[in-house]
């Protein structure tokens, strides 16, 4: 089968976390025998590090093609549905010119409203089914706004099928657009996987993502606070954003410096062995679909603490974490704290053979292509 992969864009080495949900679903979806070619369609605010035009990439054997020409914020001012349109306009362009090398697509696979709302352009001029995956936090709100309303109005009851990546996510699409979704779940690259812990002196914490406030880092730091001074802790932070300052200020504010490391953007590798040589993860989020990174980090074998939001009761359970509510230092701090007495409750063997049972590249792999084939025109 062929697949059109609509992406947010194209993991890099200055932005590896750009496009990376997509990336390693299309590298999953080529390993499992079929032609798969990625388009996105740049229009992000920071011109940084962007080449003008059309760039195109080859990993692992999967074809991806960006198009930049500028940044979507000139037309926020001005109509929004403009902006849209041009965003729709670049979609076809480059579809067009992707087309005359590669062919016609089986199925067109977007990921995320603003792609999905795109690609409906392509579904109607040039007949192709499309299949939506929605991973938007946005979409998992009990108030929408009024752009989201209007996204998803246009675009869930028009694709084919829409997937869902958690349950909750699909109670929300139903509740604001009556229209009943799939649930796949993300999956996990290639890379992680249980490991021996190496040893080490002290009892370390971990979290993996955008140093963003959605992340809830500035939480998480106020209750390692609580607990690190008289205990042998460490937490490490893996990721930058735009609130690496704040977190930096909060560290030194509670004399962590010693305690508390952000150490920026790590490889997959990287990450991989962070999380290995780690004790237990911590997700502060104070809003999340279905975080990747806790599925990593269970795929390690690591037991998670994880504030209650979106998908992660889904794969969060007594026999691997706990969970606490949203923006309550003390419970997250007490939680964390409780995990380190009881750690030995909690056999890392057991946590990743759990986590590959569940949640299995090959499982994901086979549903997606189960609901493309549901979708094909004859």
């Amino acid at each position: 089968m062929f697949i059109l992969l609509i992406s947010r864009g194209i993991p890099s080495d200055k932005d590896p976390q750009w496009g990376c949900f997509e990336r390693d679903q299309a590298l999953a979806l080529h390993k499992a025998g079929h032609k798969v070619v990625v388009l996105s369609v740049d229009s992000r605010v920071r011109v940084k590090n962007r080449k003008l035009g059309i760039s195109y990439r080859n990993i692992d054997g999967v074809d991806l093609y960006n198009l930049y020409w500028f940044p979507n914020v000139i037309f926020r001012p001005i109509i929004y549905r403009l902006m849209l349109f041009i965003i729709s306009w670049q979609l076809d362009y480059l579809y067009k010119k992707v087309v005359k090398i590669h062919g016609t697509p089986d199925v067109i696979y977007s990921h995320y409203l603003l792609n999905s709302y795109a690609a409906l352009n392509l579904k109607k001029k040039y007949n192709l089914p499309v299949v939506a995956i929605e991973h938007w936090s946005e979409v998992n709100k009990d108030i929408l706004k009024p752009y989201v309303q209007y996204l998803g109005n246009n675009v869930y009851s028009t694709v084919d099928k829409v997937i869902s990546v958690s349950d909750s996510l699909k109670s929300m699409i139903y509740k604001h657009f009556n229209v009943d979704s799939l649930v796949v779940h993300n999956l996990v690259g290639e890379g992680f996987g249980y490991k021996l812990p190496s040893y080490h002196t002290s009892f370390n914490f971990v979290t993996v993502g955008s140093l963003f406030h959605i992340k809830g880092y500035d939480i998480l730091i106020e209750a390692f606070a609580k607990i690190a001074n008289n205990n042998n802790f460490k937490l490490t932070i893996v990721g930058d954003g735009n609130q690496r300052t704040l977190l930096q200020q909060l560290i030194v504010k509670h004399n962590l410096q010693s305690k508390v490391l952000l150490v920026g953007r790590k490889s997959r590798p990287e990450v991989a062995d962070i999380l290995a040589d780690s004790d237990v993860y911590v997700s502060s989020s104070r809003n999340e679909n279905f975080s990747v990174s806790v599925l990593e980090a269970l795929s390690v074998g690591l037991p998670v603490v994880a504030t209650i939001c979106g998908g992660i009761k889904e794969c969060i359970n007594e026999s691997n974490g706990l969970l606490v509510p949203t923006e309550d230092v003390n419970a997250l701090s007490s939680a964390m704290l409780k995990i380190t007495q009881n750690i030995s409750n909690y056999n890392r063997e057991s946590i990743a053979q759990d986590f590959e049972n569940r949640f299995s590249t090959k499982t994901i792999i086979n549903n997606l292509v189960s609901i493309f084939e549901s979708v094909k025109y004859k």
